[in-house]
Formats: structure tokens, sequence, C-alpha cells
């Protein structure tokens, strides 16, 4: 039986936690020999299987690089001690410094747009080791893959987000709701989506915008919503569990990101069946997965005014934006959570190269 480690900081809410969460619950159920490590003590919001063998690091006193070191001669440990073949992490501190003359495969991702990525010195060069000295690292967009050199691409896979197997499906019942998922932070430019907002009420008061999600930015969301005159059309939901099932009827779905890896809450919102809008934010993700008036809507980065006449255009053609969210759905057999876990399993056992797409 093969040995899978994963390594991450902790099973909050984020999209590198829910892909490995993902991951490690499908390999389980494929007879891996699954392990996981986290550091962060902080509230779960995946549920993992019983049988995944899951070791939570204790708290470790002192500063910083006093941490990173104990924590790296752990799971250094970790892995010799319990014979790993497979050793996956997409954190920078703890990758090839781990797997470095321990005998284990060592497996890393890209899980943002590298030109906008905001690390640390010493992270970019940890992330720079890493990438050379990986047996694999894999990439979710061609863009994303491109700006690293050939001695990184030369083991590069690019492979999208799995997509849960519990997504609900849109039931052709449209609430006048546009709704968007996303954490409260600068890279997602919720102020974009607000000003656009504001122009979509002024023309259709009856619709409500929701915004699911936390972040640093939530005071200055709230002030944009009062100074914009929309206290009573936007509503901040918070953080919430299940959030699929929330907004599986709403109208359309809008993604104003400025960059991007892949969005996680993009490629559920597809498919379910929603009309989806996004900006062909920076990474290339989006427009991997959305033909622009076939399958979703593509507008530019910062452009609220197109923003805004696109999403007008959309509740005035209902019949475009149902048969937009009808193409959407197609997503589920192409990311369906064992086709990319197909593809995964290939890396882990070294099997194939996954060839970059044109």
């Amino acid at each position: 039986m093969k040995k899978i480690l994963f390594v991450l900081s902790q099973l909050s809410t984020g999209g590198a936690e829910r892909v490995i969460s993902i991951l490690a619950n499908n390999f389980d159920a494929r007879g891996y020999e699954v392990h996981l490590i986290t550091y962060v003590d902080v509230p779960n919001a995946y549920i993992l299987n019983k049988e995944i063998l899951w070791t939570k690091f204790p708290s470790i006193s002192g500063n910083r690089i006093k941490q990173h070191l104990i924590r790296m001669r752990l799971i250094r440990k970790y892995i010799r001690d319990n014979r790993i073949d497979a050793y996956i992490t997409f954190e920078h501190y703890y990758g090839w410094t781990c797997a470095f003359k321990n005998h284990v495969r060592y497996i890393t991702s890209m899980r943002n747009d590298p030109l906008h990525d905001k690390v640390s010195i010493m992270e970019r060069f940890l992330r720079k080791l890493n990438f050379v000295y990986a047996s694999a690292v894999v990439f979710q967009t061609s863009e994303i893959m491109d700006y690293f050199p050939d001695s990184v691409q030369k083991h590069g896979y690019i492979i999208k987000n799995p997509l849960p197997n519990n997504i609900p499906e849109y039931s052709n019942h449209k609430e006048k709701r546009i709704v968007a998922v996303s954490r409260l932070e600068p890279q997602k430019n919720l102020f974009m989506l607000l000003k656009a907002f504001q122009t979509v009420s002024k023309i259709n008061s009856d619709y409500k915008l929701e915004i699911y999600g936390e972040g640093s930015e939530r005071k200055a969301v709230e002030q944009t919503i009062q100074r914009l005159g929309l206290s009573n059309n936007v509503v901040l939901k918070g953080f919430q569990k299940k959030v699929n099932e929330k907004i599986v009827n709403a109208y359309m779905y809008v993604c104003t990101s400025d960059y991007e890896g892949l969005s996680n809450a993009l490629l559920e919102s597809m498919a379910m069946g929603l009309a989806v809008v996004s900006t062909d934010s920076a990474g290339g993700g989006a427009r991997e997965v959305i033909k622009d008036g076939v399958n979703g809507v593509l507008v530019p980065v910062g452009d609220d005014e197109f923003l805004s006449k696109k999403m007008v255009w959309l509740i005035k053609n209902e019949e475009i934006a149902i048969r937009m969210g009808r193409e959407a759905l197609k997503i589920r057999e192409e990311l369906s959570e064992n086709s990319v876990c197909n593809e995964w399993e290939k890396i882990i056992n070294g099997e194939k190269k996954y060839e970059k797409e044109d």
C-alpha cells in the first residue's frame, strides 16, 4: 500500500485547503494510506475520512525562524519514521527541505498568479528552490506555468481544481439575487462589484447582491456599501457552511478578482448551472474555463462600467442566462473529483507526463 503525506498549515476555508481535503479523501477511498499534518489550531472547514491518519503539531514558542526549523525537523522525521512514498505540500517553508535525502517523491503546486502573489523574499527563494528540485509541480493554468523557467516546466503538470461530488444543480427557479463568494481581500476587488451593482440596482431595484465570505477588508466594504447608498440592496453574509446550497438558485454569480490561480467558487457556480460573469483576471484561470458568451461572460479587470452593462444585459435576457448556465454545467464531467484525482494519481506514481494545454 502506497503511503501519501499531505502537509498544510490548517483546514480552514481556502482553495488549497479544499483541494487537499478532496485529494486526501479520494486517495483514502482508493486504498492508499493517507497521512495529514497540520500545525495551526483553528476550526476545521472540511471533513476528512476517519481512516486518514491526521497529526496536529502543537504550537511552538519562539520566533518564526525557530518555529520553521522545528517543524521542518519534525516533518523530516515523520517522513522517515512512516516510510512515506509521496509527500505533497503547497507550503514554501516545508517543501524540498523536508524531502531532501528522505527517499520520497516530493510534489508541490502553484496556487496563485506568481506576478501578483505577495510573498516575502525568503518565501520567493524557497519557492524557486522547491520548484526546481520537486519531482513534480502542479499548475492550475498554462499562463502560470509559462511564467517559470524550463528547469521547472520540464516536470510541470497542468491540472485544474477538482469539483466536489455533492454540488447541487440549478432547479430552473431563478431568484432575483446576484451572488459572490469571496474572501474580503484586496485581490478580489469587491469595490469594482459594488460600483457596478450601484448602476444595476438603479435599473433593477428589486435585485439584491449577496456577498459570502470574510476578510481584512470587511469594514472598508461596509463603508463603501453605505457611501454608495446600497444598504438596502447588499447583504454581507459572512462565512457560511454549505454555501452552494444557499446560492444555487441565484440569478447570476459574479467574480471581480484582479488575479487568481483558478477560483473554486467560480468553478462550483458553473457546475451548479448558474450564469457567471468574471473578470479576465491575471493568471488566466477564468479564460481557461469560460468561453465568453457561451458558458459565461468575461469582462476586463477593473472595468465596473462594462461589468454593469453585462449584468444588466443578462437580467434583461433570462433565456440567454439560462442557456449559458446549461453550457456551464458541462464542466461537472471535465472537472469531476475522480477525473482530476486520476491525473494527480498519475503524478504520484510517476506514470505519465500531463501535457500542457495549447
